[in-house]
């Protein structure tokens, strides 16, 4: 059973654990050309780029669904040619085992994971992405089982070419391991509520994002409104052991410290009750 993710827009009318370490993301500044290699590439450095092979370890955290079936490029960074010579160890939406054969003395290069090709044939042009394709050699492919041959290479970070086209972090999945823990640690629970920010869109319907993972299922959402903002918040909820229908939600009000009160009248869900 695929469990879906379910959404809640709320509005507040304002009258007065150890994981794995997160990889760093970098936005930059369309730096490469996106209609021939994709808006999102890994950077990695060769620890020894004299040997025959460099192996790589990606936790991409990917949010498409087949990512053995799409295309990776491999460039170098020095160059800017492409490395004919690859294979894997594995692919997964989670991580991928990447080999290819660096160029000696360059410890610098790019993996491009989701190249596309722009269909400009109708007036509303469709981006594909580009189905998996072997260039590399057979004899080269050989070496790849072989230690002796095989240099570590590095994940730097992500970069991502522009902010427009980031997954994150909003969609950088949790690993099935971390979902699993996480119910583990919150037994007995039916479903799990994570509260999020404005500023941080639920996008993913099937899958959590490390962000609440990190976070850890809070029961406590701080935000800050200005007198007279339409607040927004959203609440995502992830059923556990069934699917959830027809969803409810009140609201109580809300009490400081000194007595001061905002009225359950004052909130508002856009998806049970609309405004």
């Amino acid at each position: 059973m695929i469990k879906r993710l379910l959404l809640l827009s709320l509005f507040l009318s304002a009258c007065g654990a150890s994981f794995g370490q997160e990889l760093k993301y970098v936005i930059k500044n369309n730096d490469w050309d996106p209609d021939s290699l994709g808006t999102h590439r890994v950077v990695l450095t060769v620890a020894d780029p004299a040997q025959k092979v460099a192996k790589a370890l990606i936790t991409w955290r990917r949010n498409d669904l087949h990512p053995e079936q799409r295309n990776v490029i491999v460039i170098d960074s020095a160059t800017n040619e492409r490395i004919t010579n690859i294979g894997f160890g594995g692919i997964t939406r989670e991580a991928c085992i990447l080999y290819f054969e660096p160029k000696p003395q360059d410890t610098k290069y790019f993996v491009y994971y989701l190249p596309y090709k722009i269909d400009r044939k109708s007036n509303y042009p469709n981006a594909k992405y580009l189905p998996s394709a072997g260039t590399a050699a057979i004899d080269w492919l050989r070496l790849t089982g072989d230690a002796a041959n095989i240099s570590k290479a590095e994940v730097a970070c992500i970069e991502e070419i522009n902010a427009l086209n980031s997954f994150y972090p909003m969609e950088v999945i949790a690993t099935a391991a971390e979902v699993t823990d996480l119910i583990h640690r919150n037994p007995g629970r039916s479903y799990l509520v994570f509260p999020e920010d404005r500023l941080h869109s639920i996008r993913m319907k099937h899958d959590l994002p490390q962000r609440w993972i990190i976070s850890d299922a809070e029961s406590v959402f701080n935000g800050e409104a200005k007198k007279g903002e339409n607040y927004a918040y959203q609440l995502g909820i992830y059923p556990v052991t069934k699917n959830l229908n027809d969803v409810k939600i009140t609201f109580s009000n809300l009490k400081t410290e000194t007595g001061q009160v905002i009225s359950a009248k004052a909130m508002s869900c856009l998806n049970t009750g609309g405004d």
